[in-house]
């Protein structure tokens, strides 16, 4: 299976920040067995995004996107996303599926999206959008934000509409793994557990 990765980010382009989602991302799909004979960095640029997506659905049978979205001022989320499913729509295969990853929380000193606000990023989205899945990176699957007694994964299961929800983080026994459904519709099991 051939897999390309899609990283988006203006910041990835000119340096500012290293592209450690490409590092791990292409580490796990290795170890997965799967071949990745391209890398694209894309801007924050709508038409370069969906002419980069429009090039690896035709030369990939999995396309994954990383970077560059989610709740801030400088947001394209919507209209990417919106690109993405009318190319989908146009020119992938029947089956193919489309989903997206979020971490619910990422906050750095001051700059940052809680929970709060991914949610409501997730719920605008799915309302739009028919994803197949929503993805939640978490650094334990089980992982409370401060203000709730509620799992990530079980607060951001009303504002799926339908999509399933996978969640990842510190999945280490298939015991975990069975715990995890408790939250969840889908357990991803990271590199720690495949080595």
């Amino acid at each position: 299976m051939v897999v390309e990765l899609i990283s988006v980010g203006t910041e990835l382009l000119l340096g500012n920040i290293v592209n450690t989602n490409a590092q791990y991302l292409a580490e796990q799909c290795a170890l997965l067995g799967m071949s990745m004979y391209s890398q694209t960095v894309v801007g924050d640029n709508k038409n370069r995004l969906a002419e980069a997506f429009r090039t690896a659905l035709k030369r990939s049978d999995i396309v994954i996107l990383t970077g560059g979205l989610g709740p801030t001022e400088d947001d394209l989320t919507k209209e990417v996303c919106a690109e993405v499913m009318r190319v989908v729509k146009q020119e992938a295969p029947k089956d193919f599926i489309v989903g997206y990853r979020i971490s619910p929380e990422e906050i750095h000193d001051t700059v940052g999206y809680d929970w709060h606000e991914s949610t409501q990023l997730i719920k605008a989205l799915t309302d739009q959008f028919d994803f197949d899945y929503v993805h939640l990176s978490l650094p334990k699957y089980d992982t409370k934000p401060k203000d709730s007694d509620r799992t990530f994964g079980e607060l951001f299961q009303p504002v799926l509409n339908g999509a399933k929800e996978i969640i990842v983080g510190d999945v280490m026994s298939e015991e975990a793994a069975k715990d995890a459904l408790n939250y969840t519709d889908l357990v991803a099991v990271g590199r720690a557990i495949l080595i």
